[in-house]
């Protein structure tokens, strides 16, 4: 998405911005009261704020249950569509379970988080890395050493099979005799 969004360029991002947000609010039945691009961050990003009333003068909080905040996310990807028509809509954290999506794709961290987590999970990757590496190591050492052993054992193989034969061929001369 962060993609499809830089490709707009500005024109395009503020329309775009503008587009999802008024489209959110129409849904709320209220306002939007402030809008602003961050671009001094990795992801350019916006925040806005909407009247925390409907027109009717209601509470917007008396209804923003799971069900609203799930349609106006499909609202956000219906309006930013029409400016970015490859943008795909995430699924249900549910639906990606039970399609076989691992723990670390359903849980969501705060960047707070993030930087506590990954030094470790970066380190502890580094470490079960070095361990496979030293792992594929001491197994390509044992593997050489079985390929030499397999090619003396058939040296000597051969040379017992020879020595048996001179063994049978001498048992038969001496059979011959008898």
């Amino acid at each position: 998405a962060q993609k499809m969004f830089e490709a707009l360029g500005p024109d395009g991002q503020e329309k775009a911005l503008r587009a999802a947000v008024e489209r959110m609010a129409a849904d709320l039945r209220t306002s939007v009261s402030g809008l602003v691009l961050h671009l001094d961050e990795t992801a350019k990003h916006a925040h806005f704020s909407l009247c925390g009333y409907d027109v009717d003068g209601q509470p917007l909080s008396t209804h923003m249950g799971r069900g609203v905040l799930r349609d106006l996310q499909t609202a956000l990807h219906e309006a930013l569509q029409a400016f970015m028509p490859d943008l795909e809509r995430g699924r249900a954290r549910k639906a990606r379970a039970e399609a076989g999506a691992a723990p670390h794709e359903l849980v969501n961290r705060s960047v707070a988080e993030l930087h506590t987590d990954l030094p470790l999970e970066i380190e502890a990757k580094r470490q079960e890395l070095a361990e496979l590496k030293e792992k594929i190591l001491k197994n390509e050492v044992r593997a050489e050493k079985a390929r030499a052993k397999a090619e003396q054992d058939e040296d000597r193989a051969e040379k017992a099979l020879k020595n048996a034969e001179i063994y049978e061929r001498r048992a038969s001369e001496a059979e011959g005799k008898v």
